[in-house]
C-alpha cells in the first residue's frame, strides 16, 4: 500500500510526499526480502525506486512503465 501511495502523489506532483512513502516501502519490505510468497521484493523495490527517481529528475522514460507486482511462481493448487 505505501507503494501504491507513493505512486499516487508522485502522479499528483507532490515528491516530498512520494519520497517519504517511497522511504516507508523500503523500511516495510525489508523484513520480505529479497522474495517473498513469489514476489521478487528487491526487484520490485528497484523498479519503484527506479521509476520514482527518473520521475522526480524530469527524466521518465515512454517505455517505462509504474512497477507492477508480478508473482514468480504462483501457488495453484493440485487439482488432478
Amino acid at each position: 500500500i505505501q507503494a501504491a501511495v507513493a505512486l499516487y502523489h508522485l502522479e499528483r506532483g507532490n515528491s516530498h510526499g512520494a519520497m517519504k512513502l517511497l522511504q516507508g516501502s523500503r523500511r516495510y519490505l525489508k523484513a520480505f526480502r529479497p522474495t517473498y510468497l513469489g514476489l521478487d521484493v528487491d526487484r520490485f523495490l528497484a523498479s519503484l525506486e527506479r521509476f520514482v527517481e527518473r520521475t522526480l529528475a524530469g527524466r521518465p522514460s515512454a517505455a517505462e512503465a509504474p512497477p507492477e507486482i508480478r508473482i514468480a511462481h504462483p501457488s495453484t493448487p493440485n487439482t488432478t
